[in-house]
C-alpha cells in the first residue's frame, strides 16, 4: 500500500476514486481493515484513472474517509464529503492528531 488513497490489487496500483490518501499510520490502518475484511477487493473503473473498490460490500474509500485515514478530494461524491465531516467532528484519524 502506497498511501490510504492507493492500494495494490492483483499486483496493480489502484488509485481510489474521490479521495486523497495519507501515508504512514493511516495507510497501515486501511491495509489492516482490508485484511480484516478478508482481502477480497472488487474494483470498478471510475473517472480520472481511478477506481471505486469494495470489500465485503463496503466502499473502501468511504471507510478510509469516515475513519480519518483519507480526505475527500475536490469533486468527490457527497457521501465522501459527509464522511469527512463526521471524521473531523469525531476527531478520528488524521483529524485527531
Amino acid at each position: 500500500m502506497l498511501d490510504s488513497g492507493a492500494i495494490v490489487v492483483a499486483g496493480q496500483v489502484i488509485n481510489l476514486y474521490g479521495i486523497r490518501g495519507e501515508g504512514g499510520r493511516p495507510a497501515t490502518e486501511l491495509q489492516n481493515y482490508i485484511a480484516h475484511m478478508g482481502n477480497r477487493v472488487t474494483c470498478f473503473v471510475r473517472p480520472a484513472n481511478s477506481f471505486e473498490c469494495h470489500v465485503q460490500g463496503y466502499d473502501v474509500a468511504e471507510a478510509a474517509v469516515l475513519n480519518g485515514a483519507a480526505r475527500a478530494s475536490e469533486g468527490a461524491p457527497s457521501k465522501y464529503r459527509t464522511a469527512e465531516q463526521e471524521a473531523r467532528a469525531a476527531h478520528r484519524g488524521i483529524w485527531g492528531m
